[in-house]
């Protein structure tokens, strides 16, 4: 793929930006008068495209019959049959996963993992009708949709349906732990970072009738709650008795997108049980800026995957 990344003011120099799924971006300057492409920089270097893995769309149908896209990415040199899975939900989430080189999902499998991401509804790209599909079904069928998503692979034949986790950030993060409290049969661990534990309480951090406020209350519909119990049905904080998987959860402290005290919620209601990990990143906001944070994630979630979910 390429694309223009900037242009001068007489719209003659452009910087070019070509990458794909193995490829990181690597950057050209093209002269439209010389009709010259000259090398840049490459953003990446030390990557090898030919050791990378690459990342396909596929296609699949949710359980109510909606049409919903993601991408399948398998270890180097693997085929796709029967391999342990990690399902990995984007942020957001009206946000999506996109083709191209993702540095994560590169790590993932090069550990010898099979990586499915899945654009739920509400994922952003795929017209208004599919974003709409989200109004008031945080916890309802965004939820089911990832579920879905790992039956399919099952189905396929491309994943071991006794080998199963799921890592997700941010509104991903919270996905991963509803999928460990729905559906503790389909998965065998769940990690979470910085991912939102309590989203009733999130809501009302918001300043009322702001765009965030309304944005968020548009996904999450609270006024649908009859009762308690189903406003308990979407909120990890309350569905933490129903986790049984091995379950790690990291969180930075100067995270402002989705507030530390959503950690500590979620570590006051699991009551010390043996089964979860809590990791405070100090310092560290929503978007891990820092390498040592990018590095030390990846690090404890490839030693907790070995541990909970190994490949052999």
């Amino acid at each position: 793929v390429n694309t223009i990344s900037s242009m001068d003011d007489n719209e003659t120099l452009a910087v070019i930006a070509a990458f794909s799924s193995t490829q990181p971006a690597v950057y050209y300057m093209y002269d439209m008068e010389a009709n010259s492409l000259r090398f840049l920089a490459s953003s990446r270097p030390w990557v090898k495209p030919e050791e990378m893995a690459e990342i396909k769309p596929v296609e699949f149908q949710a359980r109510d019959g909606l049409t919903l896209h993601g991408y399948l990415t398998l270890p180097p040199g693997s085929e796709a049959r029967n391999i342990p899975l990690v399902v990995n939900p984007h942020g957001g989430p009206w946000a999506r996963d996109g083709w191209g080189y993702n540095p994560e999902i590169q790590f993932l499998a090069s550990r010898g993992y099979a990586v499915l991401q899945v654009n739920f509804r509400g994922s952003t790209g795929f017209g208004r009708e599919h974003w709409l599909s989200s109004k008031k079904q945080w916890g309802g069928s965004m939820q089911n949709d990832v579920s879905d998503a790992v039956k399919w692979a099952v189905e396929q034949g491309v994943a071991n349906a006794d080998k199963v986790c799921i890592y997700g950030g941010s509104y991903g993060g919270y996905s991963a732990l509803m999928v460990a409290a729905r559906d503790s049969g389909q998965v065998k661990c769940a990690i979470s970072v910085n991912g939102v534990t309590d989203p009733i309480l999130r809501l009302s951090e918001y300043t009322p009738d702001s765009n965030a406020y309304n944005h968020y209350e548009l996904m999450l519909g609270s006024g649908r709650f009859s009762d308690d119990a189903s406003r308990a049905a979407i909120m990890p904080v309350r569905q933490a008795g129903a986790m049984s998987a091995p379950i790690l959860i990291m969180h930075g402290r100067e995270d402002t997108r989705v507030p530390f005290r959503q950690f500590t919620r979620m570590r006051e209601a699991t009551g010390n049980r043996p089964n979860f990990t809590f990791v405070e990143m100090e310092g560290e906001d929503h978007f891990l800026q820092s390498t040592y944070a990018r590095s030390d994630v990846l690090n404890r979630t490839r030693t907790f995957l070995e541990a909970h979910h190994p490949v052999q």
